[in-house]
Formats: C-alpha cells, sequence, structure tokens
C-alpha cells in the first residue's frame, strides 16, 4: 500500500496523495493503533493474574525454574506459559460449558496450535 519514496526518506505527506490513498494510510494507522490497544490489554489481563491469582498459578505451572517462589507473584511470562500449557484442557472440558468456551471451539484453528493435536 505505501508507495516507496524516491529519496529514501520514510515522510509521507497524506495532504498531497488521493483521497484513497489517505484513507487506506488511515485504516492501517487505526490497525496499528487497535493493535497496541489489545496488546496493553492482554498484557493487563497477565498482570491481574499474576499479582491475584500467585497460588493457583504456581500450582498448575507447567515447569521448573530454578529461581521460582511461590511467595511472590509470577512473571508474565510465567503466566502466559500456564495459560497456554491449561489451553487443551480448557477447551475439551464438556461439563459446565461456558459461552467462551463455546466461542473459541468454532474460531480457533487447532492445526496451528502445538500440543493440540487431538481431535476437538
Amino acid at each position: 500500500m505505501w508507495k516507496p519514496n524516491k529519496g529514501r526518506r520514510g515522510d509521507q505527506f497524506l495532504h498531497k496523495k488521493p483521497e484513497e490513498y489517505r484513507k487506506k494510510a488511515m485504516a492501517k494507522i487505526e490497525a496499528y493503533h487497535r493493535f497496541i490497544q489489545l496488546a496493553i490489554i492482554g498484557h493487563g489481563i497477565l498482570l491481574h493474574l499474576a499479582i491475584n491469582f500467585r497460588r493457583p498459578v504456581w500450582g498448575i505451572f507447567p515447569s521448573l525454574l530454578r529461581t521460582s517462589n511461590i511467595n511472590e507473584p509470577p512473571s508474565e511470562s510465567v503466566v502466559a506459559q500456564t495459560l497456554k500449557f491449561r489451553l487443551p484442557e480448557f477447551l475439551l472440558g464438556s461439563h459446565r460449558t461456558p459461552a467462551i468456551r463455546k466461542i473459541l471451539r468454532e474460531r480457533i484453528d487447532v492445526t496451528k496450535m502445538p500440543g493440540m493435536g487431538i481431535s476437538a
């Protein structure tokens, strides 16, 4: 979508471009903003889980860390790995299926997920 500049500078003068080009440029910038906002929300959820649910996270963490201390909150990475480890079990659970489980089952491509080589 972006046209390369002859001078190899990164400046784009959108007011000199056609209306369609400006609309596409603004849509791309808005997509970047949405991506960043979702990343911040995801990071906030990981922090919330690390601070408020540290014992359950450490209890089901699928690995051993030499520096792990169950009295301290886990890092965001530990929480993310724990969630990733428990996802197959969550998706395959059949009793009291919450709406989110149903939505995820319909939309997730399990062939692209490591550890999910089972038919859902």
